[in-house]
């Protein structure tokens, strides 16, 4: 395993326990991590209210990236919203009462900081 790859799966793994934590204190109960639906993966599945979430969390370093650079493909989105519709099936939640949305966070690695942005219903 080389470096780059080593580093991008720990940022990836600290963004992904960061996007929980920022869920569970604005109010969301998180269901699943890392729910797997044949070859796809639904980082996290939420409920808030009577909505069952599906939220796909980006980790992105600094350089050239904006959250107005949304990092996620329609065909993904697709994919996730099927992922998402065959979980709710199997644990007997209306599927009618599902979102799919996108947590963004922006690590600068000079000042070891990032910035969350929130995209809900993508």
């Amino acid at each position: 395993m080389n470096i780059k790859l080593s580093f991008n799966k720990l940022l990836g793994n600290r963004g992904e326990k960061a996007a929980a934590t920022y869920l569970e204190k604005s109010g969301y109960f998180i269901l699943e991590k890392n729910y797997r639906v044949g070859r796809r993966e639904i980082d996290i599945i939420a409920k808030k209210n009577d909505m069952t979430i599906a939220i796909e969390v980006k980790t992105i370093t600094d350089s050239g990236a904006s959250e107005k650079n949304i990092p996620l493909k329609a065909k993904q989105a697709h994919g996730l919203k099927k992922a998402l519709i065959s979980f709710c099936y199997l644990k007997s939640l209306s599927p009618q009462k599902t979102r799919l949305d996108l947590i963004l966070i922006i690590y600068n690695k000079k000042t070891d900081t990032a910035n969350l942005y929130h995209y809900p219903n993508v």
